[in-house]
């Protein structure tokens, strides 16, 4: 029988701490003993099951799936989908682990975290919008910088993004 442990999914999952053992025992455990032999495909049952047992998103499951080990905590949020990206960085979906609530968390990328005048920027918008208050306006919940990665936290909105609306309607 094939040990579940060796997987390149689970050590790549243990890696990122996005869960732990026991959590990749019990997905384990509902893939049926018959699939469990496949070597090919057992990271692949693995991830999925970790999705249905809503252990892990399925962008993180992907990322884990291309080797992506580090990176999907920031701060006390966990990232769970990558929902933009433009110009100063990439906005996700993420968990706010303290307040237990999604949060919409904007990260400045990489690129920039080395130009002080592209982090002073992050961070007035970050001031400004915070004070702003309307019911047309994303809420700004905070902002910070937890080992070398500059973030805003913003209120999550479900629905189309304001460029999908564009593109659809003009």
């Amino acid at each position: 029988m094939l040990d579940p442990k060796a997987s390149r999914f689970w050590q790549a999952t243990l890696l990122s701490g996005l869960m732990d053992a026991q959590g990749l025992t019990a997905c384990w455990n509902m893939i049926p003993p018959g699939k469990r032999d496949d070597l090919e495909h057992i990271d692949r049952r693995l991830a999925r099951q970790a999705v249905q047992a809503r252990a892990l998103s399925l962008w993180q499951a992907q990322q884990l799936m291309a080797g992506r080990t580090s990176g999907f905590k920031v701060d006390r949020y966990v990232l769970l989908d990558l929902i933009g990206q433009g110009g100063m960085g990439r906005v996700y979906l993420a968990q706010d682990t303290r307040l237990n609530r999604q949060v919409a968390l904007k990260i400045l990328s990489p690129e920039r975290v080395n130009n002080p005048r592209a982090i002073a920027r992050f961070q007035r918008e970050a001031r400004v919008g915070a004070q702003l208050q309307h019911e047309n306006l994303v809420r700004i919940y905070d902002f910070g910088e937890s080992s070398g990665r500059y973030y805003l936290v913003m209120e999550y909105i479900e629905g189309k993004t304001i460029g999908t609306m564009i593109s659809d309607q003009g």
